[in-house]
């Protein structure tokens, strides 16, 4: 089967992301994911650094206001970008809803995104990503089509951060599915 490779490159020739089309693999999922394409291939998952592993349900923990220590499990996928880069729409959709990651930061930005077609009903959380200017809730974005750029994360976390991307998929139904069986 043949590959399809897209190379996005910056005004200065720098390459800064690709991304390769294959087959998707089969999945046990209700809805039929074999014609859905990887829509996070050719990037990088963020490796294990100082705030732990960036792998869908990775042990965490958080330190409370009140002292107490409370163990979680990674609800997401992180994925390394560069600072400033541009962020694809990871399947044919629209923004839903913009947020912020955290209640009290109003620098770190959450997207929110609709599929339509094969993805129709899923819903992509992309946090630590922007919208770029101008953007329309009403738009229908194409996959890999630019909806955004990635937010530098060195301003809110240590260096020992590895820059990225962190999604969330969920299905129609609204239940927290893994990113990975799509990459």
């Amino acid at each position: 089967m043949s590959k399809l490779l897209l190379i996005l490159i910056t005004l200065t020739g720098l390459v800064i992301a690709y991304f390769k089309l294959k087959k998707p693999v089969e999945t046990k999922s209700s809805v039929n994911t074999s014609e859905k394409t990887n829509f996070l291939n050719g990037f990088e998952l963020r490796p294990d650094d100082d705030y732990g592993s960036g792998k869908f349900g990775a042990s965490r923990k958080r330190t409370l206001l009140s002292g107490e220590v409370v163990k979680y499990s990674h609800r997401g996928l992180d994925v390394s970008y560069q600072p400033f880069s541009p962020l694809p729409a990871p399947f044919k959709g629209y923004i839903n809803r913009l947020g912020y990651v955290y209640e009290g930061n109003d620098e770190l930005r959450l997207i929110e995104f609709i599929g339509v077609g094969l993805f129709s009903g899923y819903k992509m959380k992309m946090m630590y990503a922007s919208v770029q200017s101008g953007f329309s809730k009403l738009k229908v974005y194409n996959q890999y089509e630019t909806i955004g750029y990635v937010q530098n994360m060195k301003k809110n976390y240590s260096k020992n951060m590895t820059n990225h991307v962190h999604y969330e998929l969920y299905d129609p139904s609204g239940k927290l599915i893994n990113p990975e069986k799509y990459v």
